[in-house]
C-alpha cells in the first residue's frame, strides 16, 4: 500500500511547484543560478566576480525577490506585498536574448558541491531552447521527485524499528506531507538531493545495525557518503554518526572488517583531516578571523535552546514569502505543543525500557536514530556558535537545516505520542493542504473568476489553466484517498 503514499507525494510535488511563484523557494535564485551556469558553460564556478545572469536578474527585478544591500527585497516582512497581475510583464520575462543567459550582473549564484547542480544541468538542457520559466520548472519537478524517494526510505526505515507496515506507512506520510519539506522540494536547491542521499545513509547503518556489519552494507555507506560529499558539505557530520556504530561492531568480535571499515572512515574523514593539517578549523565560515563576542559555551547553549523553540522551531513547521509568512498563530501553537510533547513521550518511552531492561534490536535502531538527529544538532550549534564568536551574531540557523534528519525526528514524534499515531498521519496530510492554501492565498486571490489565472503567470504555458485545475485537483483527490488507508486497524 506504501504505493498509494508515494503516488500521493508525487501529485502533491507536482500541485505545490506549480502553484508556489517562481524564485519564492529557499534561495531558488541563487541555486537556480549554479545550474544555469554549468549548463551554459560548463564551468562549475564563474571565475569573473560576478555570477548570477542578467536574465535571472532581470526576472528577480520584475517579480519582486530582487534583493537590496541588506537582502531584503520586497516580499521579506511585507506579507501584504503581491506580484501585479500583467500578460506583458511575462512576454518581457519570456523575450530575453539567449546572450541574457551569460552575461553576469552580481555575485549570487551558490558555491556548494557540484553534484546536484550537475544532474540539473541536464535537465536544464532538455528544455535548452525554451525560456527561463521552462528550464526553471522542470528543474523544480526534477527535485520534487527526491521527496519521493525520501518517503519510500521512511516507509523502510518504518518497517525496521516498528517491525508492522501500518505504522510504517503513518511514517511514510508524516515525512512525505511535512508541509516545509515539501515548500523546499518544491523548488531549485541542493538540499533535495541531500535530504534524500542523507536518508540512504541512515538506513543502510539501520541495516547494520539489524543484519550485521557486512561487506556488501559497508560498500553501500561508503558509497552514500562519496555521494553526499560531492552534494553539501554537511556531509561531514556523516562521520561522527557512523564511526562509533562501526567501530562498536568491529569491536564486536568483527575484526576482519576492520580495514575496509577504516578505509570508510579515512575517506570521510579526509576533508576534515586536509582542514587540521594546513592549520585551518573546522568551520570555514570562522577561520582565520578574530573572536569579538567573548561567548561562552553555556551561554551559547542557552541562547540556542530559546532560539530553536521560538524561531526555528516555527521555521520547521512553515515560514514563506522571503519570511514574511509563517503559519497562523493556531497552527503555530499546535506544532509547537505536539512537538514538545512528543520529545516528553519519547524521554518516557527510553526511560521505560531503561528500567524494564527491554534491550530489542529495534530499541537500538530507535536509538540510533535519535542519536543521529542529536549529533546533526549538535554540530549545527557547534558551528554556530563559532560563527557568533567571530562576527558577534548567529547564523540565522532555520529549521529546514534539519531536515536531513526529517525521518528520525518523525520517528520521535510518532513514538513519543503512539496513541495518537494515527490522529498524526491523518493530522499532517490535513495540515499539508491547509498551508498550502495558505500559502497560495498570500499570492493569488481565490475569486474563481481569476484565481487560476493568476496562478498561471510567469508558468511555462504547460502549467497554466486548465493543466493547473488538473494538478490541483490530483493532489486533493490523492490526499483524501489516504485518509482510509491511514485509518486502517490492520
Amino acid at each position: 500500500m506504501v504505493i498509494v503514499i508515494l503516488v500521493a507525494v508525487f501529485l502533491k510535488q507536482l500541485a505545490w511547484s506549480t502553484f508556489v511563484p517562481l524564485w519564492q523557494t529557499p534561495d531558488e535564485q541563487a541555486h537556480f543560478a549554479k545550474v544555469q551556469n554549468l549548463a551554459e558553460t560548463g564551468r562549475e564556478y564563474i571565475e569573473e566576480s560576478n555570477n548570477l545572469s542578467n536574465e535571472i536578474h532581470i526576472s528577480e527585478q520584475i517579480i519582486g525577490t530582487d534583493r537590496d544591500f541588506a537582502g531584503n527585497n520586497k516580499f521579506t516582512y511585507h506579507p501584504e506585498f503581491k506580484t501585479p497581475y500583467s500578460p506583458d510583464l511575462e512576454k518581457t520575462l519570456a523575450d530575453q536574448p539567449r546572450s541574457a543567459r551569460t552575461e553576469y550582473v552580481k555575485p549570487e549564484a551558490t558555491a556548494y558541491p557540484p553534484l546536484y547542480y550537475k544532474l540539473g544541468s541536464d535537465v536544464y538542457r532538455i528544455f535548452y531552447f525554451r525560456d527561463l520559466l521552462d528550464r526553471v520548472f522542470a528543474v523544480r519537478f526534477f527535485s520534487g521527485l527526491s521527496l519521493v524517494g525520501v518517503t519510500f526510505l521512511a516507509f523502510l526505515i518504518g518497517k525496521m524499528i516498528f517491525s508492522d507496515e501500518k505504522t510504517a506507512l503513518w511514517l511514510a506520510a508524516m515525512v512525505g506531507f511535512q508541509p516545509m519539506m515539501t515548500f523546499v522540494h518544491a523548488g531549485v536547491t541542493s538540499d533535495a538531493l541531500f535530504n534524500l542521499v542523507f536518508a540512504a545513509f541512515l538506513y543502510f547503518c539501520l541495516r547494520i545495525i539489524d543484519g550485521g556489519l557486512t561487506l556488501k552494507n559497508l560498500i553501500c555507506i561508503g558509497a552514500v557518503v562519496a555521494v553526499a560529499a560531492v552534494t553539501k558539505p554537511q556531509a561531514n557530520i556523516m562521520l561522527f554518526i557512523m564511526a562509533p556504530l562501526l567501530l562498536f561492531c568491529v569491536s564486536r568480535k568483527q575484526l576482519f572488517m576492520l580495514v575496509p571499515v577504516g578505509l570508510v572512515l579515512l575517506f570521510s574523514a579526509r576533508d576534515l583531516i586536509w582542514r587540521l593539517s594546513v592549520g585551518a578549523g573546522f568551520f570555514p565560515e570562522t577561520e582565520a578571523k578574530k573572536v569579538v563576542l567573548d561567548a561562552s559555551v553555556w551561554e551559547h547553549l542557552g541562547f540556542t535552546l530559546r532560539h530553536t523553540y521560538f524561531e526555528v522551531l516555527p521555521w520547521f513547521w512553515g515560514v514563506f514569502r522571503w519570511l514574511s509568512l509563517g503559519l497562523p498563530d493556531t497552527l503555530r501553537k499546535i506544532t509547537n505543543l505536539v512537538t514538545v510533547a512528543s520529545f516528553f513521550g519519547f524521554g518516557w518511552f527510553l526511560f521505560k525500557k531503561v528500567r524494564q531492561r527491554k534491550f530489542s534490536r529495534q530499541f537500538w535502531m530507535i536509538v540510533f536514530l535519535a542519536f543521529s538527529a542529536l549529533v546533526y544538532f549538535a554540530a549545527i550549534t557547534a558551528f554556530d556558535f563559532g560563527f557568533r564568536r567571530v562576527n558577534g551574531f548567529s547564523f540565522g540557523v532555520q529549521g529546514r537545516y534539519f531536515f536531513p534528519v526529517l525521518i528520525p525526528i518523525m520517528s520521535i514524534l510518532l513514538i513519543g505520542l503512539k496513541p495518537l499515531g494515527r490522529l498524526l498521519a491523518i493530522g499532517m496530510v490535513i495540515l499539508n493542504v491547509i498551508v498550502f492554501f495558505w500559502v497560495i492565498g498570500s499570492y493569488y486571490s481565490f475569486a474563481p473568476a481569476t484565481f487560476f489565472s493568476e496562478a498561471g503567470q510567469f508558468k511555462p504555458e504547460w502549467l497554466k489553466f486548465p493543466v493547473n485545475l488538473v494538478t490541483l485537483g490530483s493532489y486533493l483527490i490523492c490526499s483524501l484517498s489516504l485518509f482510509p488507508l491511514i485509518m486502517k486497524r490492520k
